[in-house]
């Protein structure tokens, strides 16, 4: 059964927008997607096709034998079984509310859905810890998002210890367009970070993910490395998966608030997730 989780933890965006004003470094720069994305007409060998998914690929494992999986949870039943629920107001920043009936299973999807219930908007999120601590791992998350001022998601890995920093955004936007999407890493002292952005269309189907590995972290899109962190700002400490969306309060730099154009209802639909543990070398 889903699990109930009270004050639970926001997104980098906010804590983005404090970096700034502190002066801590961050990558800069937009990267479109590699070339050997961007022009594929057919899946690459490490992409299943299977129609009966609806992005059109099934889970795609690692092989490879660094990785050992340790789960995969592509929404076949009819609620998020194993997950933390969020629920409140955010704590990473003013302008939002999670609900736990935001967060439904329908049709093999995962729908973390953003309303309006007449008063303020609502939106959902979900953490799931392994059976035992992730200290590295392989992440992969396919999903898409349908453009919406003022609507944001993040896919990121967040401690189990609860104590912040480290957190890695291995995909987020401030709402919008859904034309670009960021990698942060938050680091000591102070939440320094480390971003980089990915330009394409994140309203059509992209799987984003993470290698982390020893003083190593590769941000993948489609299976394929866009972007790194490499060095001791790299975290050590066991983390989990967490994938949120969420609004925001208006006159922010780092986000967009809803306005008349912003949809009713806007789902992030996440067709599956891949978690593997890191064997080694």
């Amino acid at each position: 059964m889903p699990w109930l989780r009270v004050g639970a933890v926001g997104g980098g965006l906010a804590a983005v927008a404090v970096v700034a004003v502190l002066g801590s470094r961050a990558a800069v720069g937009t990267v479109p997607l590699p070339p050997s994305v961007a022009d594929a007409t057919a899946p690459s060998t490490s992409e299943v096709l299977d129609r009966t998914h609806p992005s059109g690929q099934a889970p795609v494992i690692d092989r490879d034998p660094r990785w050992s999986t340790v789960y995969v949870d592509d929404f076949t039943g009819t609620a998020p079984e194993h997950w933390y629920l969020y629920s409140g107001a955010p704590s990473s920043g003013p302008g939002g509310f999670w609900a736990p009936a935001n967060a439904v299973v329908l049709d093999g999807e995962l729908r973390l859905r953003t309303t309006y219930d007449g008063v303020r908007w609502v939106s959902a999120g979900l953490a799931r810890t392994a059976a035992a601590p992730l200290r590295y791992g392989k992440v992969a998350v396919r999903f898409r998002m349908l453009p919406a001022t003022g609507v944001s998601y993040a896919l990121l890995l967040w401690p189990d210890d609860e104590v912040w920093p480290p957190e890695i955004d291995f995909g987020e936007d401030g709402g919008g367009t859904r034309g670009l999407s960021t990698a942060t890493l938050h680091h000591a002292p102070g939440n320094s970070i480390e971003q980089h952005r990915l330009a394409s269309d994140f309203a059509q189907w992209h799987t984003l993910g993470v290698e982390w590995t020893p003083g190593r972290i590769d941000y993948l899109v489609d299976g394929r490395v866009w972007a790194s962190d490499v060095g001791d700002a790299v975290p050590s400490t066991p983390m989990h998966l967490a994938l949120q969306t969420q609004t925001w309060g208006c006159g922010l730099v780092f986000a967009q608030c809803p306005d008349l154009t912003t949809p009713a209802v806007t789902d992030l639909e996440v067709d599956w997730v891949v978690v593997q543990s890191y064997v080694g070398p």
